[in-house]
């Protein structure tokens, strides 16, 4: 089979080996995170909560855990100042 004609996915069309490098130095960024009281108490929870129960956040842990998802989207969210622009 050729495929040679085919279009690449959507995910993928426009992506410059630029663009992939920031996305995995982003993912590393998130893997690589320093482990905090934020996290070791979300970690406690999930572990003490029986897997056909709904998870309730005490206030606490639910504060704890906006602070974490706070962290996660700064790493990997858009960097607007960190974007290249070939228009300079």
């Amino acid at each position: 089979m050729d495929f040679s004609d085919a279009a690449p996915p959507a995910a993928v069309a426009g992506t410059t080996p630029a663009d992939m490098i920031a996305s995995f130095a982003r993912l590393h960024g998130l893997l690589d995170l320093a482990w905090t009281d934020d996290a070791e108490r979300l970690y406690e929870q999930l572990n003490k909560a029986v897997a056909a129960e709904e998870l309730v956040l005490d206030s606490p842990t639910a504060a704890a855990y906006l602070r974490l998802a706070s962290r996660f989207g700064a790493m990997w969210g858009p960097h607007p100042d960190l974007e290249r622009s070939d228009e300079r």
